[in-house]
């Protein structure tokens, strides 16, 4: 299971999140799997990636559709498959390529719309990116929809699906969370692709909590990837023990429960419990070491499973 790391953010943060993590000495590569949405991300994010790609410092970079701009309303759907058609056939530099896809929301009464538009996109889209570089999105919100999708992506030869059909809230449906109705449709489609044979990518898991319960349904994805290391250090939470603790004050209470926690995890940015505090910076630093941690549980937790332990 690879996490990749979102990367749709300012050059000069992304610049800082690198330096600090070299500075570190962490042995583990964070950004040895990126994943970035190039028609947002501003230009010199996306040079500074291709240079670390060219640099081998990122071994897998996924381009990222897009399509959580239009779900917010950020972008028209037909302005993604013109300007992703564009950047698709001028780019050649990443291993893999999402192709366009129509997210329904919370609540959405034109999720059969957005399905079938999703499944017409990706047929457009084989003549723009090579077969075994494309990941198709899995949409739907009942089971024939989630079964529509996989069987038109493995007819037309795809092998890497990505599952982004999470329930949604917030004021513009910005955050997702696993639902019973989403975790059900999630297991489906996991079954399917590996009936198939295919490479399963989970689009947008929001806290390492989701990652424990997914595991503990039996679904370790080939990839996933997640923003919610860097909006919970935003708003002065920490990863810690598969959940989060947040920083309200620096009460003792806070501090215990923070040392009670750690269950074997150190990294330079959680040494000192005031700076981890006082600092967005390093609360992000620290959650993005922690969520590699929660990686290697999980897989740990598989071998176990598998009895190679």
């Amino acid at each position: 299971m690879n996490f990749y790391l979102p990367l749709t953010i300012s050059f000069k943060e992304l610049r800082r999140i690198y330096k600090l993590w070299k500075k570190s000495k962490d042995p583990r590569n964070a950004f040895a799997n990126v994943i970035v949405s190039p028609l947002s991300a501003p230009r010199t994010t996306l040079e500074y990636i291709r240079q670390l790609r060219d640099a081998g410092e990122i071994k897998n970079l996924m381009f990222d559709s897009g399509g959580y701009q239009v779900q917010t309303g950020k972008m028209r759907f037909e302005d993604l498959l013109r300007n992703l058609h564009d950047f698709y056939r001028k780019h050649r530099w990443a291993d893999w390529y999402v192709l366009p896809d129509y997210p329904p929301s919370l609540g959405d009464s034109d999720v059969e719309f957005k399905v079938q538009k999703t499944i017409e996109a990706v047929k457009g889209f084989m003549y723009v990116v090579p077969v075994e570089k494309a990941i198709a999105v899995i949409h739907g919100r009942t089971e024939e929809q989630i079964a529509r999708c996989v069987k038109t992506y493995v007819e037309l030869g795809i092998q890497y699906v990505g599952f982004g059909s999470f329930s949604t809230s917030g004021r513009k449906g910005e955050v997702n969370f696993i639902s019973q109705q989403s975790l059900e449709l999630l297991k489906y489609a996991y079954s399917l692709a590996k009936e198939h044979n295919l490479k399963f990518h989970i689009f947008g898991i929001g806290a390492p909590s989701y990652l424990k319960v997914l595991a503990e349904k039996g679904i370790i994805p080939t990839s996933f990837d997640s923003t919610g290391w860097m909006k919970a250090g935003a708003f002065q939470q920490i990863y810690l023990s598969f959940s989060i603790i947040r920083f309200s004050d620096l009460k003792k209470e806070t501090l215990s429960k923070i040392e009670e926690q750690r269950n074997g995890h150190v990294c330079l940015f959680c040494q000192d419990l005031r700076e981890l505090y006082w600092s967005r910076i390093v609360r992000i630093m620290h959650n993005l070491a922690y969520m590699l941690d929660c990686v290697e549980s999980i897989k740990d937790l598989t071998k176990i499973k598998n009895g190679l332990y």
